[in-house]
Formats: C-alpha cells, sequence, structure tokens
C-alpha cells in the first residue's frame, strides 16, 4: 500500500515543480511523457520505413550502395523537432533522446517486419567532444533502437580518431572533405559479410555516415543500411 505521506509529498512536487512539454512549454498531464499529446501528434513523422526509395536512400543514390535508409522525423528550422533535438543535444536531455528513439523503434517494428540487420552501430564522437558534451547522442539512439527491435549494439565498432570542427554550417563538399580519413574500425570484431545498420542523429548530406558506411563496405564487405532521428528538410 502506497504511504499516504509519500503520495502527498509526490503530489505536492508535482504542483511546484510540473512537468513541461519539451515541445511547447506547458504543463504535462500524468500519462504524458516528454511532450504533451498535442506535440506527439504534431511530430512531423517522415513514415519512410513503408517506403522505398525514399528521400532519405536518394541522398546516397549514386554514392555508396546500401541495403536501405529511413529517418524518425523531418527537421526543420523552429519546427518542434529543432527544439527537441536541441534539449537532446545541447541541454542533455538523455530521457527525452530515449523516448524518441523508442517511438522511432516501434514505428520501424509496426511497418517493417523483415528490417533485421545483423548488428546495430553508431556514429562515434571523438572523445574529447564526447567529454565536452557528457555523451555520444548518436549512441544513445542507437541502444534504445537496438534494445527495442532485439539486435545487437556495438558502440566500439567504429572509431573517431580525429577530432574535426562541427558540420553544423558546412556545405557538401566542406563536410565530405572533414570527415575523410577520420574513422577507423575497431579490428577486434569480426563483421564480414554482414548487415550493420549504422545510426546517427541528424542526416544533412549524409557526408558523415557515409564515411562510416565506406570504411565497413572496404574492409568487411559489409551490407549497410542507415537510421537517423531525423532528416533536415529542406
Amino acid at each position: 500500500m502506497l504511504d499516504p505521506f509519500k503520495k502527498l509529498g509526490s503530489d505536492l512536487l508535482s504542483v511546484l515543480f510540473p512537468d513541461i512539454c519539451c515541445g511547447c512549454g506547458n504543463v504535462l498531464f500524468k500519462k504524458e511523457k516528454h511532450i504533451c499529446l498535442h506535440c506527439y501528434y504534431k511530430l512531423p513523422r517522415t513514415k519512410f520505413e513503408i517506403n522505398s526509395n525514399n528521400p532519405v536512400e536518394k541522398i546516397f543514390k549514386g554514392r555508396i550502395p546500401i541495403e536501405g535508409a529511413s529517418s524518425f522525423l523531418y527537421f526543420k528550422q523552429k519546427g518542434i523537432s529543432q527544439k527537441l533535438i536541441h534539449q537532446f543535444k545541447y541541454k542533455k536531455n538523455v530521457e527525452l533522446g530515449q523516448y524518441l528513439s523508442e517511438l522511432y523503434a516501434k514505428e520501424i517494428l509496426e511497418n517493417n517486419h523483415t528490417y533485421k540487420p545483423d548488428l546495430i552501430a553508431c556514429v562515434p564522437l571523438h572523445p574529447r567532444k564526447k567529454n565536452q558534451r557528457g555523451f555520444n547522442q548518436s549512441e544513445i539512439i542507437a541502444f534504445k533502437i537496438s534494445s527495442e527491435l532485439n539486435i545487437p549494439f556495438d558502440k566500439t565498432l567504429l572509431i573517431r580518431a580525429q577530432y574535426s570542427q562541427t558540420q553544423t554550417r558546412k556545405q557538401r563538399f566542406e563536410r565530405w572533405e572533414n570527415t575523410k580519413q577520420i574513422f577507423k574500425l575497431n579490428p577486434k570484431i569480426d563483421i564480414k559479410n554482414k548487415h550493420i545498420a549504422i545510426v546517427d542523429d541528424v542526416i544533412t548530406t549524409g557526408s558523415t555516415i557515409e564515411s562510416c558506411a565506406r570504411l565497413l563496405q572496404e574492409n568487411h564487405h559489409c551490407k549497410i543500411s542507415f537510421l537517423s532521428l531525423c532528416l533536415t528538410s529542406k
């Protein structure tokens, strides 16, 4: 039986310090998690997991052979997805990132029952950047998707060997130049001929995640697919 004094204390805390929606700032109701129902239905879902030859796949067409690619949300400037990613990535709201990743994984399960890569990996951060931020956002997303889809995850497969500047304001060619030769593979993991799903937070030009994929294909003849929480919307 719940201690009435504990319940009273919990209710009082809820009144004094209510949970706030990460999308609009309104107070959340009891069963709402991180975002209110209104913002939940406003999420700009791509629905790409139920379509082949979608806009994410088209980014890489003619550049690199892949099994498929998908993103959960469109990333729109000043939109709700930008607010959520900003809170997750820069305000250190890891629980929000886990929640969005869980929603994404459930959507994949519902709409693509045949999707079953051998291993999930993530785009790595350089140790210095990871220490500055406190976590790797792509690792958080990949781990949650892995657990929901029941697919093994290895955060050590890809290693960021060089510290590079932020990609945010770079054009496509600059991004490609900035990602060449900055990744390495963990030689202790046997992934020859396996299907690897690489996870990133946001895909814009795809240069970073493509660099990771090329390493895997050139060294281990892997099949590759891409997953991201967001796709930058033009």
